[in-house]
């Protein structure tokens, strides 16, 4: 009897560990999410496309025909959100990068593109750092860019 106790406490602590606490998430200032239910995005009510939009009606109409995407719902910032341990969350920085506009590629010396390289690295390194220290649910880089690409274009 002790031990359907133990396995029953042990069965409800993982429980409340895996579902209540890991899916507890935040959205930053600097971000926007999509939640994914078994890999489907959430979409928005009423089947709307990407051509419902006001600036599909600059598209041509060849280009209408390949702009057609449903419209997805985005997680604003804030939080706590909650999750099922089914559901994912895509995470994409809205955040402005800037560069240096001074320094010339073409006639840069061998010094000066060796610092830039070391400076993107840096950058890239705390973007990791930052987006791990973000909490679960985060995907990882590549999606992130990826997502960013789709979002870009």
């Amino acid at each position: 009897m002790p031990i359907l106790i133990g396995l029953f406490l042990g069965l409800a602590a993982w429980f409340v560990v895996r579902v209540l606490i890991a899916g507890i998430y935040t959205i930053d200032q600097n971000e926007r999410a999509v939640k994914t239910i078994f890999g489907r995005a959430q979409r928005v009510e009423g089947n709307r496309t990407t051509l419902d939009d006001p600036i599909a009606e600059q598209l041509r109409p060849d280009e209408r025909e390949r702009y057609v995407y449903p419209q997805v719902r985005v997680i604003p910032p804030g939080g706590p959100y909650f999750k099922m341990p089914w559901e994912k969350i895509h995470k994409v920085s809205i955040a402005t990068t800037t560069m240096n506009m001074a320094v010339d590629l073409e006639d840069a010396s061998d010094e000066e593109l060796d610092a830039l390289k070391e400076e993107f690295a840096r950058t890239k390194v705390q973007a990791k750092q930052a987006a791990h220290e973000s909490g679960p649910g985060r995907p990882a880089g590549e999606e992130d860019e990826t997502a960013a690409t789709r979002r870009a274009s």
